[in-house]
């Protein structure tokens, strides 16, 4: 609460008025017992009236804004002060009760009202802050924002009211004065509001405020302060050791020296250091403090803060830990781990990645990403930093680097934007090298689409590129074919030489039939002795179609009737070299667009057992199952 001051002034003014009334009041009376006497007499009246002009001209004169109210509330005096500092003009509120309206809006009771009246029990309804003038007898101060109305603003006034009695000690007027203290309440409001913000900051923060006067060994802590060294009682007698005494005796003689070099100018201070609270709990502190001299250069005071940095020291050594942790995992990683900058140029990695790249540490560090990607691989490399780019993240991924022989290496990425200690953006990849992964997939592959003895597709890669080359004949409109053949000859020499042999006739079946087709067709073994070979994209004229095939089918036919020199393993009987004919029969079913799978199997399979049926060793063509040609 602000203090109030009444001011000599004030006790002077009031004193002028209690003279000024008791004048006026004598003069009054004397004009009513000699009024109906001659001018003489009344004459000598004049110079009592001398007392009268000099009060109420120096109330006038007055720069402290004053009014006087009689005890019916009726203004007796408003001088030019206060009609500066309302706006209200004294022949306004002169003999009226309306001097209200120079600092409210509506009426309502002003303080030399409360005087006047004895209603000091009003108070609290009309100020903020009152109290009773300890200078002036019965005298009352107040200070409260005032509207002005005239003015259109509003005033933080400090008011003086004070009683004036006559000689039988009854009242007989109320003086008032008035000062602007509205500059002085703004800058106090202002003050406090940042004293508050200061506090609210600090306790935000955690941060305490102190002071230690260095002479009389005395010190102030902030609310903050209190709370960081676990003292409930802020208005506790704070010095130098009972700080100490709070110190950790590892730390005691590190602080002494640290406040004793910032007091002689050797050093800041700037130090953390452990103290032990009531109940057995420690904190780590970091405090700063700056030294103030006097103009001999003698240290006067130390003004400081302290933090409790506990929980970041705690985190600090946590993440240590985990960092040391990190690292162990990071280089023991069979998996490739490396950070790059933005552009792919590599920053960090681990062993196992130089390994999966096959470069040296120095070497590698001077490369990027793209100097170990393949040129085919450029558009998936664009989808994957877009991915990046957008979501933070990308993988998983699967390409190949090039290593430094020169030799492929397949592997599997995934990867994720991070924020650098500088700032920037980074890029950490996990590098898997999934070489034997591949292997076994190509080999599980191989295996559920290739025949394991001819390594040819088997039917159900056959069924599957029959439907892709029907798809095809839609867009197209050119004629397929597909050949089913099977081998006339076969069983006696299983009979004869074994199995093995059998093997390596159809090894050697599988050989040749590969030679005699195109790039773009598919040759594979049905079952036993049965191959199939699909011709796709022949012709838009079915006639051509049937040349097409028909001659790839003869060539086939040609090729197979040839001898076979097989050299039968020793198990199989003795490892003797055997010459074998073999020939087979083969049927040829020519399809368009409006084929269906299983008509076309249908119809192929139909001509060969036709050309069986017809002395085998011979190709027949079955068009669409509208009759064979030979």
């Amino acid at each position: 609460m602000a203090s109030f001051i009444i001011g000599g002034a004030a006790c002077w003014v009031i004193g002028c008025c209690n003279r000024l009334i008791f004048t006026w009041n004598r003069i009054t009376r004397l004009q009513e017992v000699y009024g109906e006497r001659g001018n003489s007499e009344m004459d000598q009246l004049t110079s009592q009236t001398e007392d009268r002009v000099f009060a109420i001209n120096l109330v006038q004169q007055l720069i402290v804004p004053t009014f006087v109210i009689d005890q019916q509330g009726k203004v007796l005096i408003w001088n030019g002060a206060c009609e500066r500092l309302t706006g209200v003009m004294a022949d306004e509120v002169i003999g009226t009760q309306s001097h209200w309206m120079g600092f409210y809006p509506m009426p309502r009771m002003c303080l030399a009202d409360v005087v006047a009246q004895g209603r000091e029990v009003d108070l609290p309804k009309l100020y903020s802050h009152y109290s009773a003038a300890s200078e002036i007898k019965f005298g009352i101060k107040a200070e409260s924002w005032c509207v002005m109305p005239r003015l259109g603003t509003r005033l933080y006034l400090a008011i003086d009211a004070a009683p004036i009695y006559d000689e039988q000690s009854q009242l007989i007027a109320v003086v008032e004065t008035l000062r602007d203290l509205t500059v002085r309440k703004l800058a106090e409001d202002e003050l406090a509001q940042t004293k508050n913000s200061l506090i609210s900051a600090q306790k935000l923060a955690r941060i305490g405020s102190w002071e230690w006067d260095v002479r009389d060994n005395t010190a102030l802590w902030s609310e903050v302060t209190h709370q960081v060294f676990g003292i409930d009682n802020i208005n506790s007698g704070e010095h130098k050791e009972s700080f100490l005494d709070v110190v950790d005796a590892n730390d005691r003689g590190r602080v002494e020296q640290a406040l004793s070099d910032a007091l002689s100018g050797l050093k800041k201070y700037d130090i953390e250091y452990r103290i032990w609270l009531a109940d057995g709990s420690y904190k780590i502190l970091h405090a700063l403090a700056e030294v103030i001299k006097d103009e001999l250069g003698q240290p006067l005071k130390m003004l400081g803060t302290v933090q409790d940095v506990t929980e970041r020291k705690n985190l600090e050594e946590a993440l240590k830990e985990s960092d040391e942790k990190l690292r162990g995992l990071f280089e023991l990683s069979p998996l490739g781990i490396a950070l790059t900058d933005m552009e792919g140029r590599y920053i960090e990695f681990n062993e196992s990645f130089r390994r999966i790249c096959g470069y040296p540490e120095d070497e590698l560090k001077s490369l990027d990403y793209w100097a170990l990607t393949p040129k085919k691989y450029e558009a998936d490399e664009a989808r994957q930093l877009a991915q990046l780019t957008s979501t933070g993240h990308y993988g998983p991924y699967e390409k190949e680097y090039v290593r430094r022989d020169g030799t492929l290496v397949p592997i599997c990425l995934n990867g994720l934007i991070v924020m650098g200690r500088d700032g920037q953006k980074h890029i950490w990849s996990i590098v898997e090298e999934i070489s034997e992964r591949k292997l076994l997939e190509n080999k599980i592959r191989d295996m559920a689409f290739y025949d394991a003895l001819t390594h040819l597709p088997n039917r159900r890669l056959l069924n599957d590129r029959l439907d892709e080359a029907l798809l095809a004949a839609k867009r197209s409109e050119h004629f397929g074919a597909l050949i089913f053949l099977d081998l006339d000859n076969f069983k006696p020499l299983n009979d004869q030489f074994g199995h093995a042999a059998g093997d390596l006739l159809l090894i050697e079946v599988a050989r040749r039939i590969s030679a005699c087709v195109r790039k773009t067709d598919t040759a594979a073994r049905f079952g036993g002795d049965e191959f199939v070979i699909l011709l796709d994209d022949l012709h838009q004229d079915p006639a051509e179609s049937n040349r097409l095939a028909s001659a790839i089918a003869e060539k086939i036919l040609k090729t197979l009737s040839a001898p076979y020199l097989l050299t039968v393993p020793p198990e199989g009987n003795g490892g003797m070299a055997v010459e074998h004919h073999c020939s087979a029969s083969i049927g040829v079913a020519v399809f368009d667009r409006y084929a269906a799978c299983a008509d076309v199997f249908k119809w192929a399979d139909t001509a060969m057992y036709a050309a069986k049926n017809s002395g085998r060793n011979r190709v027949v063509i079955n068009q669409q199952g509208g009759g064979f040609l030979t």
